[in-house]
């Protein structure tokens, strides 16, 4: 698929087959992957203008469906079994329908772990980690999807120089976070409906808005854009040895450490931080709620060692030893981040 160009800029699309596709306007929903850079270099538009923030970690997802609902306890779904080996994370998000998401991932700086994308392997892994067997196991839960790796997924925002007229992101052409934030999709609907109400209720001419619709979307991406990257370099600082305190209030990583383990002991918490999770208030509200964070690290002071991060698991030879077992008779195939 190209663009295809007029007077005053995009045209529509040219198709597979060299058909021309006339449109007003065309939405750029190709993702991280911008397939349409190219085709607007074409035009003679320069570069976007990125700001990138690295995830130097591999992450290998997969989607789970309780089976027994009333025997799991909420706030393990909710918010739940974040766990820290060093060389290893995991997080627990919750999803529709009695579903949830375990996300594997690698520390900062640390090798790929090919055998994760191995159904078998991931799931000899998952049931090796602290807390984490106890929901993935097949009595308690059913997988409903394969694992999706995905490989040095770090954060990025797209500010146009120079927009062609009629040519609008979103989604990830737009804005992309790190996959455990679990913001893309929520993200990129937000920005549809942005879109949506602009062209429901044309104003100006199709240049004025294009830029203006470019500019609202940046102004909503920004502050969770800002958000996950912070959490990115401090997640840097600890693959590269610096002690990083998530239980310290001004720490980027306290929310997601302390807060969200927290939400199940507080109803005020609980609201707060699926507010957060869930985009329904910008994500820089509940870190500078002093009264809330006050709460959290008086419950946190209360609960002690049981807010920190996970510490004990399997180290990494170890896991690689148990993986290897786990997938030396399997013959399943893994499902990249991508092909999702």
């Amino acid at each position: 698929v190209d663009l295809a160009a007029n007077g005053e800029g995009v045209g529509g699309v040219v198709l597979d087959d060299g058909r021309t596709l006339d449109a007003r306007w065309v939405i750029d929903a190709t993702g991280h992957r911008r397939s349409l850079h190219r085709a607007r270099m074409r035009l003679g538009l320069p570069a976007p203008h990125t700001l990138t923030q690295p995830a130097p970690t591999f992450y290998y997802a997969r989607h789970f469906r309780r089976r027994h609902p009333e025997s799991t306890s909420e706030e393990t779904v909710a918010f739940g079994l974040t766990g820290d080996l060093g060389h290893l994370r995991f997080s627990v998000l919750r999803e529709d329908s009695d579903g949830f998401v375990v996300t594997i991932n690698t520390g900062a700086g640390q090798p790929p772990f090919p055998g994760l994308q191995d159904p078998a392997g991931w799931q000899a892994a998952a049931e090796s980690l602290p807390g984490l067997a106890d929901i993935v196991v097949p009595y308690s839960a059913t997988p409903i999807s394969g694992v999706y790796a995905y490989s040095g997924r770090g954060n990025v925002l797209t500010q146009e120089v120079a927009s062609a007229a009629g040519l609008i992101a979103v989604g990830d052409s737009v804005c992309q976070t790190n996959p455990t934030q679990g913001w893309g999709i929520s993200l990129a609907l937000k920005g549809a409906t942005v879109v949506a109400d602009a062209l429901t209720h044309p104003g100006a001419g199709r240049a004025i808005m294009t830029n203006e619709i470019g500019a609202a979307l940046v102004q909503l991406s920004r502050p969770f854009f800002e958000a996950a990257s912070a959490e990115d370099r401090e997640r840097v600082a600890q693959g590269q040895g610096q002690h990083v305190d998530v239980r310290d209030p001004s720490s980027a990583l306290y929310c997601r450490s302390v807060v969200y383990r927290l939400g199940s002991a507080d109803l005020a918490l609980y609201r707060a931080a699926q507010r957060r999770i869930h985009l329904l208030e910008d994500p820089r509200r509940l870190p500078q709620d002093r009264d809330l964070l006050n709460l959290a690290a008086a419950l946190s002071d209360a609960a002690g060692a049981d807010t920190a991060p996970s510490s004990g698991g399997p180290t990494r030879p170890e896991l690689e030893r148990l993986v290897e077992s786990a997938t030396s008779t399997s013959i399943t195939h893994p499902t990249r981040g991508d092909d999702r």
